[in-house]
């Protein structure tokens, strides 16, 4: 035996000790095999989007938006964040780019990659530049993308708002994380999508899809179908008076057989500055009562009007829903829509005549679109 061989044999254990306890080597990966390894992610790839930074403010309702793009574009795994990334204003690119991957590799992210974007310029002054940086967890660049106003796709597009300048980047991210388009019909809709709803009160694409096919099966059989009108809701306050004259105005212009409902649902709407979340809440809140107490009656409607101090009407909105509590129509008015301004909204009765111009609209008009 030599005293080579001797001495492999007596460090052989050791050597195994020293292999055990020595650090491992840094694992590090060129830019292009990065991107390779998101590409070979795909839509699968988990994501977590950062409050988007509009100007000197990051805003996370912007990266909600965002990362709400991504799920529609057919991602399951995305999420966004309130954690702001502190960036330095308008700081340089590659800058910027850096210190993002710095923060992250220093803060822990719950997903595989971070991603962040910056929307520069002021109000007024229009949209001076387009950034973003896509990282993995250990903050190492993956994907970048900036435009300027003298990039042609920029030229192209031409944004004039933030939403606009995300939806540049939703698009520039479609190709490495194979996104479909998501402003289709029947875009993805995930926990994101779900969330919002539950939140907001706002439907969802299947809960929109699913009222337009409602509504072109009601254009053939409404007419001779019994209508059921609940108490009318005047500045929140249930009122049966208004109800029938309502349901008899239906019947003059022959929309459905109807009458003035017995039962008084118990519905109660939240105070809130959004119309459309006040709508939503009604809408919602009448599918519920239906489905717990189903009409007796083909179809149901329950119509909400509010006024101003000054006397004229604020809101108009109403919901046909089938007996069950599928909806069929959900719409609002104010003063932004023809309709609404096509005539003087003083009183109860002159809203009725409202409710009755828009359903019939919606009945007998051979597209679902509405004004």
């Amino acid at each position: 035996m030599t005293i080579r061989t001797a001495f492999s044999l007596l460090m052989g254990p050791m050597a195994l000790l020293l292999a055990v306890w020595r650090p491992a080597p840094a694992q590090t990966t060129s830019p292009a095999a990065r991107l390779d390894q998101l590409k070979a992610r795909g839509v699968n790839a988990e994501i977590t989007v950062f409050p988007v930074r509009l100007g000197p403010r990051a805003m996370p309702e912007a990266g909600e938006v965002f990362a709400m793009l991504l799920e529609h574009g057919g991602m399951p795994n995305v999420d966004w964040t309130r954690q702001v990334f502190p960036a330095a204003s308008e700081a340089p690119f590659p800058q910027m780019t850096k210190e993002f991957g710095d923060y992250v590799r220093a803060n822990a992210v719950p997903t595989t990659y971070a991603l962040y974007a910056e929307v520069l310029g002021q109000p007024g002054k229009g949209i001076a530049e387009i950034r973003a940086v896509l990282v993995d967890k250990n903050g190492e660049p993956v994907w970048t993308y900036r435009q300027t106003p003298q990039d042609e796709e920029f030229k192209k597009a031409h944004p004039d708002e933030p939403l606009e300048c995300i939806a540049m980047v939703v698009n520039a991210l479609r190709e490495p994380l194979s996104l479909q388009d998501p402003f289709r019909p029947d875009a993805f809709e995930g926990k994101l999508a779900k969330r919002n709803a539950e939140r907001t009160g706002l439907p969802t694409n299947n809960e929109r899809m699913a009222l337009q096919k409602a509504l072109q099966d009601a254009r053939a059989k409404f007419a001779e179908s019994k209508v059921a009108v609940y108490p009318v809701l005047i500045d929140g306050q249930p009122d049966r008076k208004q109800a029938t004259h309502l349901a008899d105005a239906l019947n003059q212009d022959h929309l459905g057989k109807a009458e003035a409902a017995a039962a008084q649902p118990g519905i109660k709407i939240q105070a809130v500055p959004n119309e459309q979340q006040r709508l939503w809440q009604m809408a919602r809140a009448f599918r519920e009562y239906l489905r717990q107490s189903p009409a007796a009656a083909d179809y149901a409607v329950l119509a909400d009007y509010a006024f101003a101090p000054d006397g004229n009407a604020f809101t108009v909105h109403f919901v046909v829903c089938d007996g069950k509590g599928e909806w069929v129509v959900v719409d609002f008015q104010n003063d932004h829509w023809p309709d609404f301004r096509s005539m003087p909204l003083k009183s109860g009765d002159d809203c009725d005549r409202l409710v009755v111009k828009r359903l019939d609209g919606f009945l007998r008009r051979t597209s679902a679109e509405q004004d």
